[in-house]
């Protein structure tokens, strides 16, 4: 009896020790700037600055595809490879690395320049691919805009500003939006995907009515959960997907989200997070046995190549939501998993 009224007790106190460690972190940008400056961030995803988004060409076009299509002006592209650029701007930021900032401003620039007149881009599957890219621009140019870089880059960063908020203007008409939502219907992740892309340029562009149209998307990510803590994607699951949608919201909870919101995503947060990290095997590997979508039962990759799991978007989702919740169970997972992808790199 007294074993039980202790852990009670102590579950108890655990809890509301997270609670509210989650109500202390930072609101606005100032909590993804905790996250992406913090130790193990810059020991890790941040570490260096001189081998970030490097498949470039002279204008910025990124990848095989788009360097394809800009020599040629012809032929498939997809815009959200250009979000490799914001990799490369945050961690130049974080690195104090002036050549890594300019390096993604200007793979960013080329997607921003392939911008149609009515603000779509005439890419792969323009609604969830500009999403994907307007959610990476955002996020790193607010961050540039409240760096000690911000002076040397203000011209770039006014000039994004503009051509982001038609983009953004483009996919919320509901003639674009309607098809685009039914079509992300089968995948939780891209909720929150859609969700940071709005809720971020809201926030780095000053309009409110794409915040207030972001929690629309947050509310129907967060009602998808299922009773395990798991995302469903294509009538199952996906640790890989899964993990990039935690990620998406644990920014959308740093940058966006006001305290209704992050109630709700917090509780998501932090049943999705156990999901995960109970996926993690003992060696730092991630099962996906059950995946829907990466692994070797997995999709194509523009019809090229298997989609595998991707690990930095794992290990940083665990990292950012135990830094949220000040779990360092999940922290401890984070590190696990990054041990892992290191060694099966080298």
């Amino acid at each position: 009896m007294k074993r039980a009224l202790f852990a009670l007790t102590f579950g108890a106190f655990v809890f509301a020790d997270q609670v509210s460690y989650a109500q202390r972190w930072p609101s606005g940008i100032s909590g993804d700037i905790k996250f992406e400056s913090s130790d193990f961030i810059l020991k890790t995803a941040n570490r260096n600055p001189g081998g970030a988004a490097l498949d470039l060409n002279a204008n910025g076009a990124y990848g095989d595809k788009n360097k394809e299509y800009d020599t040629a002006k012809k032929g498939p592209w997809f815009i959200d490879y250009q979000k490799a650029g914001a990799d490369a701007v945050v961690v130049g930021i974080y690195k104090d690395d002036a050549a890594a900032i300019e390096r993604g401003l200007k793979i960013i620039n080329w997607g921003l320049v392939q911008q149609q007149q009515d603000g779509s881009f005439s890419s792969e599957d323009p609604y969830h691919n500009g999403l994907l890219f307007l959610e990476s621009a955002s996020r790193a140019l607010l961050h540039l805009e409240n760096s000690k870089h911000q002076s040397k880059f203000s011209r770039e960063i006014k000039g994004a500003k503009v051509k982001i908020e038609k983009s953004i203007e483009w996919l919320m008409k509901p003639e674009i939006e309607s098809p685009g939502l039914k079509k992300d219907e089968p995948y939780t992740h891209r909720y929150y995907i859609n969700a940071s892309a709005i809720g971020i340029a809201g926030v780095f562009l000053k309009r409110t009515e794409f915040i207030e149209r972001s929690k629309k998307l947050v509310r129907l990510g967060v009602t998808r959960q299922n009773k395990d803590g798991s995302n469903p994607e294509k009538s199952g699951s996906d640790t890989s997907y899964h993990a990039l949608g935690l990620l998406m919201a644990a920014r959308y909870y740093s940058i966006v989200a006001d305290e209704e919101m992050r109630k709700s995503l917090k509780t998501m947060g932090e049943l999705g997070s156990q999901w995960l990290a109970g996926k993690v095997l003992e060696n730092g590997d991630v099962d996906s046995a059950v995946n829907t979508r990466t692994g070797s039962k997995g999709e194509m990759r523009h019809g090229t190549e298997l989609k595998t799991i991707t690990y930095f978007s794992i290990y940083k989702a665990l990292e950012y939501w135990g830094q949220i919740l000040g779990r360092k169970d999940l922290n401890s997972k984070a590190e696990l998993v990054f041990k892992f992808d290191r060694e099966r790199k080298r």
